[in-house]
Order: structure tokens, then sequence, then C-alpha cells
């Protein structure tokens, strides 16, 4: 498995089963191996 397609799986995994997240508003805008580009609206 390549590095890309393994921070794909991680950043799933942690965000498909964490219900606050999703809750929040949470979007994945860039997943990579070492980073992570999350966006949120602050209300």
């Amino acid at each position: 498995m390549d590095d890309q397609k393994r921070a794909e799986l991680v950043v799933a995994r942690m965000y498909d089963n964490d219900p606050f997240s999703i809750w929040l508003g949470i979007e994945r805008v860039a997943v990579g191996p070492g980073a992570c580009v999350l966006r949120m609206t602050v209300r």
C-alpha cells in the first residue's frame, strides 16, 4: 500500500467513526502522508 492510500485510510477510519467531528461539520480538504487539511465553520 502506498503512503497516500495509507493516509487516506487512516483519516477515513478516524473521521468516519467520530460523530462529534461529523456534527461539527468538519470537512476533509486534503489528505496526504504527514499532513491533513480540514475545514470547519466556527459559529
